[in-house]
């Protein structure tokens, strides 16, 4: 028996009112919303690459961050 899998893939709504706002912010300054707005010829541009390098920075830091406290607690609650 074959099935076939039917994915709907939404487009990603822009907000005109948003479209421009990457020209004059930097990378660290733009929203989600922002970079989904920029016109689709800028796609994965020097500040769009810079935006998700920073994304990716902070997701880093917040993981070590949160590895750290995990293990304070796990020290905390071990009985020996």
């Amino acid at each position: 028996m074959t099935t076939t899998l039917q994915t709907s893939v939404a487009a990603a709504k822009k907000d005109p009112k948003l479209a421009n706002n990457w020209k004059t912010k930097s990378a660290e300054e733009l929203s989600d919303a922002e970079v989904l707005a920029m016109p689709d010829s800028e796609y994965m541009n020097d500040k769009q690459m810079a935006f998700f390098r920073h994304k990716l920075v902070q997701l880093k830091q917040d993981m070590h961050n949160n590895a750290g406290e995990t293990t304070e607690h796990l020290r905390e609650d071990t009985v020996v």
